[in-house]
C-alpha cells in the first residue's frame, strides 16, 4: 500500500478496526471482538449511535446509545461536511 512502519504504534499501513459483529465474541489471533476499548471512544460511539443506535454490546449488554450516553470521553466530535 506504498506506507512502511518505521515505529511501535506509529502509523500503519492499513488499520481495520472490527467493532461489533452481532452478538458474537472473540478474543484472541490478532482480533477482539466486541471492539475492547469501543465503549471508551466518543468518536467512535457518535457515529454508531447515528446509523445503529439499538446495537448491544455482548459483553456489557448495553445499547449503543446507553455507551454513548455512559462514554467517559467527553471530546467533542465534530462532521467533516463535504
Amino acid at each position: 500500500m506504498g506506507r512502511v512502519r518505521t515505529r511501535h504504534k506509529g502509523p500503519r499501513v492499513i488499520d481495520l478496526d472490527l467493532l461489533l459483529a452481532g452478538s458474537d465474541i472473540r478474543a484472541g489471533g490478532g482480533v477482539d471482538v466486541p471492539h475492547p476499548r469501543l465503549h471508551l471512544r466518543r468518536f467512535v460511539l457518535l457515529p454508531l449511535c447515528e446509523i445503529a443506535p439499538g446495537a448491544t454490546h455482548p459483553v456489557l449488554r448495553k445499547t449503543v446509545a446507553e455507551l454513548l450516553r455512559d462514554c467517559p470521553d467527553r471530546s467533542r466530535v465534530e462532521a467533516l461536511r463535504t
